[in-house]
């Protein structure tokens, strides 16, 4: 079946419970990618039942050992070269000659 949307995600509720279809442009998304998808989306409405006054920025759609990689993949990337080239200093150039710089 060849959806209208590039993703389209039903949500039925049944007596059994809820019930979740998934349609996606398969050019766009690999099974993986929408297998993470489906895990996040799990997460996401485990933590509303779990706490439904929680806030939504507040809200888990990570597993532990996905937020585990995360963090080491953040104190990686601090750890690295790009920590430097972010600190570094810009200095004005003057891309045209006929343009006057500003503040000058």
């Amino acid at each position: 079946e060849v959806g209208r949307f590039e993703l389209t995600v039903w949500v039925v509720e049944t007596s059994a419970g809820m019930r979740v279809r998934w349609s996606y442009n398969t050019d766009l998304f690999d099974d993986s990618r929408i297998e993470r998808m489906q895990s996040h989306y799990e997460m996401l409405l485990q933590s509303i039942v779990a706490d439904p006054e929680t806030h939504l920025d507040a809200l888990d759609m990570l597993t532990s050992v996905e937020k585990d990689e995360l963090l080491i993949k953040h104190e990686e990337l601090a750890n690295s070269d790009y920590k430097r080239f972010v600190n570094t200093k810009l200095k004005p150039v003057r891309l045209n000659p006929l343009v006057k710089a500003e503040n000058q």
